[in-house]
């Protein structure tokens, strides 16, 4: 039972780094326009 333990902390870190590139890419979606009209101009 306690090889379960690491897999919950595996868990936990891929739901973390999920999250954090959900919050990028919404960032991303955000300044990705605001990026493009810098270059074009």
């Amino acid at each position: 039972m306690a090889h379960l333990r690491p897999t919950r902390l595996d868990q936990q870190k891929s739901v973390a780094t999920d999250s954090r590139q959900m919050i990028w890419t919404a960032i991303w979606q955000r300044i990705s326009p605001i990026v493009v009209a810098i270059l074009l101009i």
